[in-house]
């Protein structure tokens, strides 16, 4: 239900012409095309049209707009030349919660698979999903069957990449073990040759993998002769 406090009904002002052909919708978007049309002005006059006008709209919406043109003509007579917005208060009752109607909203839909019903009388406007009919008795297999297949895939989905992110994870810290005990087995700064009864010390080879130890052994060993070896 919406009540507007339109202005001062007095024909010496131009309130009342400005007011006339306007309409109020009820939208889940802010596009009042997309809406209900609950009312319609057809029939006001500036001398007829109520400085406080009240109408019910039982639909199930998020938006409540007024809308006035001045786009089309023609006119009626006493109509401005312009559209104007000069509404005093707009107030909007109706129920927060779904599921509910009467006075207080307080009364449970009759249907029990009911998403939202006429605020008064209690009829059921729009199943929940699931399910169809006038009093959402049937069970719509489609919506069933959409829900029963979306789900799993999408739990596959989110499966398979944690399952790949682990694995990453486990051959990045292997790979990262495997490079930390290689510098360690093979960082040695301690190697000693005896050459001609001369001990040499290669504190500074600072080797870096087994192939480049083995070169640096096999160099000394070129170096060395045989029999002092």
């Amino acid at each position: 239900m919406s009540t507007m406090q339109t202005g001062y009904k007095d024909l010496r002002n131009g309130f009342p012409s400005r007011f006339l052909g306007f309409s109020v919708y009820v939208s889940n978007t802010t596009d009042r095309l997309q809406g209900t049309l609950c009312y319609k002005d057809d029939n006001f006059t500036r001398a007829t049209i109520p400085a406080v006008f009240t109408t019910t709209c039982p639909v199930h919406g998020q938006y409540v707009i007024y809308y006035n043109e001045r786009l089309k003509g023609p006119y009626r007579e006493g109509f401005s030349n312009y559209a104007h917005n000069e509404l005093c208060e707009v107030e909007v009752y109706g129920c927060n919660t779904t599921g509910y109607y009467g006075p207080e909203c307080s009364i449970p839909c009759p249907d029990v698979n009911c998403q939202y019903c006429h605020i008064e009388t209690g009829t059921c406007q729009g199943c929940k999903t699931g399910y169809q009919g006038h009093r959402c008795e049937l069970e719509d297999k489609a919506a069933q069957t959409s829900v029963t297949v979306v789900f799993p895939i999408l739990f596959s989905v989110i499966g398979l990449v944690l399952m790949t992110a682990g694995l990453f994870v486990f051959f990045k810290i292997k790979k990262k073990r495997f490079n930390q005990n290689g510098k360690h087995g093979v960082n040695d700064k301690n190697i000693e040759l005896s050459s001609h009864g001369v001990v040499q010390h290669y504190d500074e080879l600072h080797v870096r993998d087994t192939e480049e130890t083995y070169t640096a052994l096999k160099k000394a060993e070129e170096e060395t002769p045989y029999e002092e070896i």
